[in-house]
C-alpha cells in the first residue's frame, strides 16, 4: 500500500483496478481551519495511455500495481500489430501500433528494449532515450548561413522521420536521435 504522501512524478498506483503513473502533482493546502489537504495529480492510464486529472485527500491509500519489466526484442509489424519476443521466455506477443504511436516510429528489427507487464500481460514498451538511425537524405545547406546561430538543415532518416541536423552531417551517416524530443542528439 502506498499513500498520497508517497506520491511523486513517476510513481505508479492502482486506482479502480487500473494502473496509473503520475505525470504531475500539486499539493493544495486548506484555506480554512478543519479543511483537508488536497493532492491534485495528472496521471497517465498505463492501459489506454489516456491522461486524467484527479484529486485525492491527503492520506488516501492505494495498492501498488503488479508491474514488471522484461527485456524484449522487436521482430516485425503484422498489419496493425507490432510483434515482440520476450528474451527470457522466447514467447511472442503483440501490441497495437496505435497504442505505441510515438515509440513505433523508432522500432527497427532486432532492436532490444524493455516491455512493461501488468498482471503478467504486456501493456507497453520503453525505448531508450536515444536511438541510432541512418541519414537517408540531407538538403544542401544554403551558402552563407554558417554565420547564423542555427547551422542546421533538414534531413530524412531511415525510419522516414524528418529531423534538423548540423551541416556537417551527410547522407549515410549514423546519428543518435533523442526519442523524447524527436530531435538530433549527436553523431553516432
Amino acid at each position: 500500500m502506498i499513500s498520497t504522501s508517497d506520491f511523486s512524478k513517476g510513481t505508479r498506483y492502482l486506482h479502480k483496478e487500473t494502473p496509473f503513473v503520475i505525470v504531475d502533482i500539486t499539493v493544495q493546502s486548506p484555506t480554512a481551519r478543519g479543511g483537508s489537504t488536497l493532492i491534485k495529480v495528472k496521471a497517465r492510464n498505463l492501459l489506454s495511455g489516456q491522461l486524467i486529472n484527479d484529486n485525492f485527500k491527503a492520506g488516501t491509500k492505494f495498492e501498488q500495481p503488479d508491474i514488471t519489466f522484461s527485456q524484449v526484442q522487436y521482430l516485425f509489424q503484422d498489419a496493425e500489430d507490432l510483434v515482440f519476443m520476450d528474451l527470457s521466455s522466447y514467447e511472442q506477443f503483440q501490441l497495437t501500433k496505435a497504442s505505441l504511436e510515438n515509440e513505433a516510429k523508432y522500432l527497427t528489427e532486432e532492436l532490444k528494449i524493455k516491455a512493461m507487464y501488468f498482471n503478467g500481460t504486456p501493456i507497453s514498451i520503453e525505448i531508450p532515450s536515444q536511438i541510432e538511425l541512418i541519414v537517408t537524405m540531407v538538403e544542401p545547406g544554403t551558402k552563407g548561413n554558417t554565420a547564423s546561430s542555427s547551422v542546421t538543415t533538414k534531413s530524412e532518416l531511415s525510419n522516414g522521420m524528418e529531423c534538423q541536423v548540423p551541416l556537417n552531417i551527410k547522407e549515410g551517416d549514423k546519428i543518435l536521435v533523442d526519442t523524447v524530443t524527436n530531435s538530433y542528439y549527436s553523431r553516432s
